[in-house]
């Protein structure tokens, strides 16, 4: 993973990981994510995603972790992404409402959500929440529901 130097944008800060977030690779992501302590005017985190090649559920803790210390000085975190995986990721964990998804910093920025059926996501076909469960409790989605029925 390589990581861009924050840029201070008045009281938001912009961070850019690259390559993988996993486990390997947490430590390094949660101190981004968290930042130096010196700059406590900082209310707002954006984390921009797109160059994340791969991201699992230790990358979502990081997230979630900023989040709550972002929340607790009365600010936000918000994600800038178009990868399937990591709104994949997102929805499977519950987290979608939490971590809208924007498609630049700026609109991050601006908290102008982008919509998930947009088609730089794959469109509403990839996305769209398949009615029922699997036997699990769990929502199928999509093309994956195709194959769990058959």
């Amino acid at each position: 993973m390589d990581i861009c130097d924050p840029v201070s944008l008045r009281q938001c800060r912009v961070v850019r990981a690259d390559g993988e977030l996993d486990l390997s690779t947490m430590v390094a992501f949660a101190a981004l994510l968290h930042g130096p302590d010196l700059v406590p005017k900082t209310l707002s985190l954006v984390v921009d995603l797109r160059p994340v090649s791969f991201m699992d559920s230790s990358g979502v803790h990081g997230l979630r972790s900023a989040q709550t210390r972002y929340k607790d000085r009365g600010g936000w975190t918000r994600l800038v992404y178009h990868q399937r995986g990591i709104h994949f990721l997102l929805w499977a964990m519950g987290l979608t409402e939490q971590f809208p998804r924007y498609a630049t910093t700026l609109d991050a920025r601006l908290g102008r959500i982008t919509p998930a059926g947009s088609s730089s996501l794959g469109g509403s076909s990839f996305l769209r929440p398949v009615s029922g469960t699997d036997g699990l409790g769990a929502r199928a989605w999509g093309r994956i529901a195709d194959c769990v029925k058959a």
